[in-house]
């Protein structure tokens, strides 16, 4: 069900539930609230999550899965992966994956840094509370927004990170 807004927890790093802690304290949460009230749930995935994330569960339409087998099943009927982290190191993989299987993405600025996109073609960046709440509102009111952001990212991964062009990049390097 693309209606349901996926979320992953970084090792149970506490980042990635603070906007969902936030958000829940102001009058604009409650309008996101209202906006998913349809949803089945918002969905934090991810292995070994901290007590407050798995506190979070009492929250009615919040779900905390800690591991899951495979995470692909969860990915794929979102209708949006959200990457709030303050501190990222590295290639974000959880946002690569999401954009590979055509689901939008909305991560802070340090958390895109990692994925070589374009901000606003591939994947939207907001940074504070407010701003993840109108990029959720905008992306899961819009179905164009979402298909265009969709096909982009998809797109975006598969000319950029899949095994083909990594193969041509290493010939490269070898053949010096």
């Amino acid at each position: 069900d693309r209606n349901a807004l996926y979320r992953e927890s970084s090792g149970g790093v506490i980042e990635n539930g603070y906007t969902l802690k936030l958000v829940n304290k102001t009058e604009r949460a409650q309008r996101l609230r209202v906006a998913l009230i349809d949803a089945p749930a918002l969905q934090i995935v991810g292995a070994e999550p901290s007590a407050r994330v798995r506190a979070l569960s009492a929250i009615d339409g919040v779900v905390v899965t800690g591991a899951v087998p495979d995470v692909r099943p969860f990915v794929r009927g979102a209708a949006l992966t959200i990457a709030p982290l303050r501190i990222a190191r590295g290639t974000q993989n959880k946002i690569l994956e999401s954009m590979a299987m055509g689901v939008p993405v909305v991560a802070s600025r340090a958390a895109a840094l990692g994925v070589d996109a374009t901000r606003g073609e591939h994947l939207t960046v907001a940074d504070t509370p407010d701003d993840q709440i109108e990029a959720i509102l905008r992306i899961t009111g819009d179905h164009s927004i979402r298909a265009r952001l969709s096909e982009a990212a998809r797109q975006h991964v598969v000319s950029r990170f899949s095994w083909a062009r990594a193969m041509d990049r290493f010939d490269t390097i070898v053949a010096g």
